[in-house]
């Protein structure tokens, strides 16, 4: 087989490889263009996306893609081809070593520009650092020029050192050498390939001695090209988030705080004996000025192949972990929590658990990025059997092992009654209130003889800083959200839905309508219970 030297081709094209090597050079620059407009932006907004037209979860692949690392990395391959020609016709090559080093330096900066775009999806950047970056970026794009005049004087025949027009060309002196042809035996001679082995390795050693600089850059080229390689593969194509990653979604960052599984609803009541829920808890971020939408039907239950979307509807059983997510927009530069829902099948609570995030990239040419995000989750089972307590009226309970955190909560006194009288303040102006009194009775008409009143004397302490006070703030809530009657008569034990009879302007004790038979009952209970854990306090 017989194959020519390049040699001749190069030297004989010299111009015009010079002006074709023009294009990827002006293409680099216009990008870096692009890179040095965001960060001055970027700086400029004080640290915050301004324009919208910046998809946060594409931002990476919007600014930096795999035509960029091609251009960079056909620049140096052309560059070593001409520094051997050069060499080899022992001519200065001092420019193109220092080209090779500089868009060398250019290739690594640019894996480290989509790093710290990706960072920049996740979180905001140190504002000393994003200067720097900008400042950095700025510097890399100017100095391109410098090669690109440089190249495009050499494309022309312009002698830098003389200043005519006379062409450097023909100082190459094309010999019959360069068109030398190279004949490959096929076939084997074991002494004569043992000879050509030695002959081959010393004159690739007397070689590499006198281009060692070039077999240094090339060694260093393909360092990058395959830890850029590696970086991608791990980072952006195959990386696996976990809870309390930062993650973009579109124009919003979130992250999983915690997750959890359970078939209780907040009071402890098993929702569906066949189902179990999966409870997000999320941190929601809007970096923009403007205010965007959470698309939270980007963000799937993945478990065997199984994709589930979640349910809105049911969320408000586990506000006890968080506000539920209702597609509310999420203001501009705010942070808000919420908690997403899950039905999945009983079956399925000891499987592994993916969130799969649709990142809104489009997946276009030449881009660098994926569709989707994987988020692996490590939920909470919380229990199905309830710890019961008993306590004693008038017994201070500490509820800081449930959700309801540092809270407390305690029924001093009670009392059955048809007619109860309290007093209140009645304001007139935020000046002016006067002494009244009111009544709360039952109505003969719509409640007959059949209802009576249990008016009980209660101490709550709630902890200002639980999921829980975000959606119920009162202490009517945490009555009718936590607690049941639960009365023995008869033999037979009945339990009872606690509805507050309280007006508005009355908060002192909770008065609450019980059938009247509860008086006469064996034992009676107020029952509170927040998931699986109950305490039940004896009133009777």
């Amino acid at each position: 087989m017989i194959i020519k030297k390049p040699y001749a081709f190069i030297i004989k094209h010299f111009r015009l490889i010079h002006l074709l090597l023009l294009i990827p050079m002006f293409y680099l620059v216009t990008q870096t263009k692009e890179i040095i407009t965001f960060f001055s932006e970027y700086v400029a907004n004080d640290y915050t996306l301004a324009s919208s037209t910046d998809v946060l979860s594409s931002l990476a692949s919007n600014y930096i893609n795999i035509f960029m690392y091609i251009a960079v990395i056909v620049i140096m391959i052309v560059l070593i081809f001409l520094t051997i020609v050069l060499q080899r016709k022992e001519k200065p090559t001092k420019f193109y070593n220092i080209s090779i080093v500089y868009y060398l330096v250019l290739f690594i900066l640019i894996t480290v520009n989509f790093a710290i775009f990706k960072a920049i999806e996740n979180d905001t950047l140190d504002p000393v650092f994003a200067r720097l970056i900008r400042d950095l970026a700025m510097l890399i794009h100017y100095s391109q020029y410098i090669f690109i005049i440089y190249t495009g004087i050499r494309g022309i025949g312009f002698n830098i050192k003389k200043f005519d027009f006379k062409s450097d060309l023909s100082e190459l002196e094309i010999s019959t050498e360069d068109n030398e042809e190279i004949e490959f035996l096929i076939g084997i001679d074991s002494d004569k390939a043992k000879r050509t082995m030695r002959r081959f390795l010393r004159e690739t050693k007397y070689y590499y001695k006198e281009n060692k600089f070039i077999f240094i850059m090339i060694f260093i080229i393909l360092i990058g090209v395959a830890g850029t390689l590696l970086y991608m593969n791990e980072e952006v194509y195959q990386r696996v988030y976990k809870e309390n990653d930062n993650i973009a979604s579109g124009y919003l960052n979130f992250k999983i705080k915690d997750s959890f599984i359970s078939n209780l609803s907040k009071n402890g009541k098993v929702l569906n004996k066949d189902k179990y829920y999966v409870i997000l808890e999320l941190e929601i971020t809007n970096r923009y000025r403007e205010d965007h939408e959470f698309n939270y039907v980007n963000l799937e239950l993945t478990i065997n192949n199984k994709y589930v979307l979640p349910d809105l509807s049911i969320a408000h059983y586990f506000n006890d972990y968080g506000t539920p997510y209702s597609g509310t927009y999420i203001k501009g530069n705010t942070s808000n929590d919420y908690i997403l829902v899950y039905e999945i099948d009983k079956n399925l609570i000891n499987q592994d658990f993916l969130i799969t995030v649709y990142s809104h990239y489009d997946g276009s040419v030449g881009g660098i990025g994926t569709v989707n995000h994987r988020i692996s989750l490590d939920p909470t089972l919380i229990d199905e059997n309830i710890i019961s307590n008993n306590v004693s009226l008038g017994t201070n309970i500490n509820l800081s092992n449930t959700n309801l955190g540092n809270s407390e909560f305690v029924i001093l006194d009670y009392e059955f009654t048809r007619r109860y009288e309290y007093t209140y303040d009645y304001c007139l102006n935020s000046n002016k209130c006067i002494p009244s009194t009111g009544i709360v009775s039952i109505d003969y008409t719509s409640d007959g003889t059949n209802k009576t009143l249990l008016v009980l004397d209660y101490d709550l302490s709630l902890d200002e800083e639980i999921p829980y006070m975000n959606v119920k703030k009162s202490f009517k809530s945490v009555f009718e959200d936590y607690t049941e009657i639960i009365y023995q008569l008869n033999g037979k034990t009945y339990s009872y839905k606690v509805t507050l009879a309280n007006p508005t302007s009355y908060d002192e004790k909770a008065i609450i309508k019980v059938p009247s038979e509860i008086e006469n009952a064996d034992r009676v209970e107020l029952v509170l219970t927040i998931r699986n854990i109950s305490y039940r306090i004896r009133l009777i």
